[in-house]
């Protein structure tokens, strides 16, 4: 099946998992009071147990096995109830509860993977050396095994398995240990490789066709060799104007991937300082994101060619609305296509870059044609490295964090039109990694299919629901600064209307003076008569303003904006509801009205080790625009 990213943010509940919520709907409602109702609302019980396997992901510490389950477990197993530590005769290990847990929020990243917290007790000193050979030791293999006795649905069990990261026991005064352990889900470790090592070619291969594997120090080094050897240029050299003409970009003849930019000095007097003297033209050199990630990937297989993931960042993966009117506030550190690459329209100081750059055309970007200065790339790169955990001696980044901060500036050039994140599907494995857009419309698709929990009713599953509003703190304190000055905040006509079904139209100070078109283009326009840190920081906020102001129309596939309000639902445990996948429940204020859903962005698994299992499914609102 081929990747779709427009079902990632809106996945529907269905297969196994459906049909077994709408079992449990008509076994509550005792429909048939036959034995499935009566072993499912009289005597399920659920298992939860822990196995240490033996294998340590270092490959450089042993690691012991061992299964520690709830009493149940033990029992079923037909495992002895004791043993004894000289006269003294000890229970077995036990597992007393498990925790498994995944709160992304809004980062995609994290909200795919899981976090487990287990806890257990010991009664020997015998016991404790074997738990701590197989759980205690940091990066160990854990196994966690559950599910609902006697329920034969794929719904009604899991198994995950991780890599234990922190541990800790307590001595009691009976002799008896309290010991616990965390693992994190295999995929969670997903990107933790660092960008170094990199096939590339030597200095001295630069003008030839060479391409050798010699292992060099990193990305960056690999990226500029590349763009030197692609537009010809010998070593030690340095661009003139005689590689591009002013005001225009070039792109290397043998790979489009590359671009030179010639900004003319009277265009940019506060931004040359950055990258050279005041009084010289200024030639940015640039790589394509598809090309950063296919160098990425590179860079990261081993020996034998193999790497434990791959990056896709391509036109089937990574789309985006191309809005010519909008454009990137700052030209010298990312470009972007068609229109949206020109400025100082009208003005004598033109930079007509969108000419060569055509891959944006009709209502589509391919954003893996977005042009990002090797400049940025190096400061990027050299942040991320510093952020390198405690005690680390790589010289490169953590590739996650790299591709994180070159996102984050994406998103902030472009005033959140572009955002893109990274997304892995731990259901199947998550050796691929696909960079996409989260905007609605491309990082989602048509609302259909959304579950309707009920939360009264003799059809009712649901043991507990609960809302909040979640607004962060940029919004709070606008919203604090706008109440001072009697201003308002920026919010779409169409968000608060479509949310507050029950006004007639949205009261006068929703929204700000709203940013034109023409506004816009007369920023376009002011980039050709110089521009420096304070015009980029003014673009930024136009865009971001605008983008907000026009939610309704950024995003043809279907229209939605994120709510700051978040709600959980609690019921009975079962396993394999999405991550991002659709619910609404049918109990909330009558002002919301019909519009709202909810995309799954948490889920919390808790076992107490005395039978009970709960899931609860935490969702962000969204409303229909």
């Amino acid at each position: 099946m081929a990747f779709d990213a427009t079902e990632i943010f809106n996945k529907k509940i269905d297969g196994s998992v459906l049909l077994e919520l709408q079992r449990r709907e008509r076994l509550v409602a005792g429909i048939t009071r036959d034995e499935d109702f009566k072993k499912w609302n009289y005597k399920k019980y659920c298992y939860v147990s822990a196995t240490g396997t033996g294998v340590n992901k270092s490959k450089t510490i042993c690691a012991g096995t061992m299964t520690i389950g709830d009493g149940s477990i033990n029992a079923l197993a037909g495992l002895d109830l004791y043993e004894s530590e000289g006269d003294i005769r000890r229970n077995l290990p036990i597992l007393k509860s498990v925790d498994i847990q995944s709160d992304g929020g809004q980062n995609i990243e994290e909200a795919t993977m899981w976090d487990v917290k287990v806890n257990f007790d010991v009664f020997t000193i015998s016991q404790l050396n074997r738990a701590e050979a197989a759980f205690m030791r940091v990066q160990n293999e854990v196994n966690i095994d559950f599910g609902w006795r006697g329920e034969a649905s794929a719904a009604n069990s899991g198994t995950l398995t991780g890599t234990v990261f922190n541990f800790g026991f307590s001595a009691n005064q009976d002799g008896s240990f309290s010991c616990n352990f965390s693992i994190v889900g295999e995929n969670k470790l997903f990107a933790g490789e660092t960008l170094e090592g990199v096939p590339d070619v030597t200095a001295e291969d630069v003008k030839t066709d060479t391409d050798e594997p010699v292992a060099l120090p990193g990305l960056i080094d690999s990226i500029n060799k590349r763009h030197k050897k692609n537009f010809a240029l010998p070593a030690g050299e340095e661009f003139t104007a005689t590689n591009a003409a002013a005001g225009t970009i070039t792109l290397a003849a043998d790979d489009s991937n590359y671009a030179l930019a010639n900004v003319p000095a009277a265009k940019s007097p506060g931004m040359l300082s950055f990258f050279s003297s005041d009084t010289e033209d200024l030639f940015v050199p640039y790589v394509t994101l598809g090309e950063l990630v296919r160098q990425t990937n590179e860079l990261m297989k081993d020996g034998d060619g193999e790497s434990s993931y791959t990056i896709k960042c391509d036109a089937t993966t990574t789309i985006g609305k191309y809005a010519p009117k909008l454009f990137s506030a700052d030209p010298v550190e990312i470009l972007l296509g068609g229109d949206m690459a020109n400025y100082g329209i009208g003005a004598e100081n033109e930079m007509k870059f969108g000419d060569t750059l055509t891959e944006f055309q009709g209502d589509n970007a391919d954003l893996s044609k977005i042009y990002l200065a090797i400049p940025l790339l190096t400061r990027l790169f050299n942040e991320a490295k510093a952020e390198n955990k405690k005690g680390s001696t790589s010289t490169a980044p953590n590739t996650k964090i790299y591709f994180r901060k070159v996102f984050e500036k994406i998103e902030q050039l472009t005033g959140g039109l572009y955002q893109l994140v990274w997304y892995q599907d731990a259901e199947a494995g998550g050796d691929i990694a696909y960079i996409v857009n989260k905007r609605p419309g491309y990082g989602g698709g048509k609302i259909d299919g959304t579950f309707p929990f009920k939360v009264l009713g003799e059809t009712s599953i649901i043991r507990g629901m609960s809302l909040n509003s979640v607004f962060d703190t940029n919004i709070a304190m606008a919203a604090n600064s706008s109440a001072r000055s009697g201003g308002t905040v920026d919010i779409p006509e169409s968000m608060w209307s479509s949310l507050y079904s029950d006004c007639d139209k949205s009261p006068n100070p929703v929204v700000k003076t709203k940013v034109t078109e023409d506004q816009l283009e007369a920023q376009k326009k002011s980039y050709g008569e110089g521009y420096d840190a304070s015009i980029v920081e003014a673009a930024g906020e136009i865009l971001k303003r605008y983008i907000v102001q026009n939610q309704d129309k950024i995003g043809d596939e279907f229209k939605s904006a994120p709510c700051q309000f978040e709600l959980s639902v609690t019921l009975d445990g079962i396993w394999g509801i999405p991550f991002y996948s659709r619910f609404k429940v049918d109990r909330l204020p009558k002002s919301y009205g019909d519009n709202l859903y909810f995309v799954t962005t948490g889920i919390n698994h808790t076992f107490d080790g005395q039978g009970g299992w709960e899931t609860q499914i935490t969702g962000q609102m969204q409303v229909r625009l």
